[in-house]
């Protein structure tokens, strides 16, 4: 199948998540498999518009997924004036995803900031659909404000979990809130780590360089640290050059990247 052609899709459901974020559930309106390792990216086609990179999400129903949109430019202002029923068009999956196979026994510590949560979402779903295989799992997120929060209804129901350890904070606490605030380091403080754990992030770019500098104070080396890389794609097989990091491309080679690697492509890649 030609990879640019889009898959046709209806919007099943809409869901405002924060003020100016956004998830999408949708079904392929022809029956298509649709196999993806968490991590992996799709792109979404708002026809007569344009088209935008974003992370793949499961869903409980097995024909239907789902992606977090933060509305931020031409695309996904579009993306914002659909509602449920109307068809969007999706090429995918993309990418690498992440290293599932070798997470077995492992101890996983998750690190999300703001709308970077879909791909860590889509991992730590992954991870509880088959929680007897690994050690410790361990949810840290940090957005602006409360309201920023995205996921709010899922986070309440991991935070009930005893297998499941979640720490959230905010950098701006508002009325209300109560729990803690600062910037996501700020969680990491006390974080445990072993040669059995592995670490994976998806967020803002200066977020994940002080988590790596904050991972690495407590022992944990580059090369058990994983980055979910956002860049500009356009095209999503790596062919327009828009993504590239060094001689890889994000879109093709990610995006997800050991970050001992990231740092042997560029000597700066935050």
């Amino acid at each position: 199948m030609n990879p640019y052609i889009p898959k046709l899709a209806r919007l099943v459901k809409v869901k405002k998540e924060a003020p100016d974020v956004k998830t999408f559930r949708f079904k392929f309106v022809e029956k298509s498999k649709f196999n993806f390792v968490p991590g992996q990216i799709l792109m979404v086609t708002v026809f007569g518009i344009g088209e935008a990179t974003f992370g793949i999400v499961p869903t409980e129903k097995r024909d239907e997924y789902e992606f977090t949109v933060k509305k931020i430019g031409t695309v996904t202002s579009a993306l914002f004036k659909l509602k449920k029923g109307d068809v969007i068009g999706i090429r995918g999956p993309f990418g690498n995803g992440y290293p599932v196979k070798e997470l077995n026994g492992r101890n996983i510590l998750l690190v999300a900031g703001g709308v970077g949560f879909p791909p860590i979402k889509s991992l730590l779903l992954y991870l509880l659909k088959n929680r007897k295989a690994y050690g410790r799992i361990e949810l840290y997120y940090g957005a602006k404000t409360p309201e920023d929060l995205v996921y709010k209804k899922e986070l309440k129901e991991w935070n009930k979990r005893k297998d499941l350890k979640v720490r959230v904070t905010v950098d701006r606490a508002t009325e209300g809130w109560k729990g803690h605030v600062g910037v996501v380091t700020t969680i990491l403080e006390d974080v445990e780590v072993d040669e059995n754990t592995l670490a994976f992030m998806c967020g803002p770019s200066i977020m994940m360089k002080f988590v790596t500098l904050k991972l690495k104070e407590r022992g944990l080396s580059e090369d058990r640290i994983y980055a979910s890389m956002e860049r500009l794609m356009e095209c999503g097989v790596g062919a327009c050059a828009h993504c590239n990091i060094g001689n890889v491309y994000v879109c093709k080679d990610g995006p997800v990247f050991r970050v001992d690697k990231l740092f042997k492509l560029v000597e700066k890649p935050w």
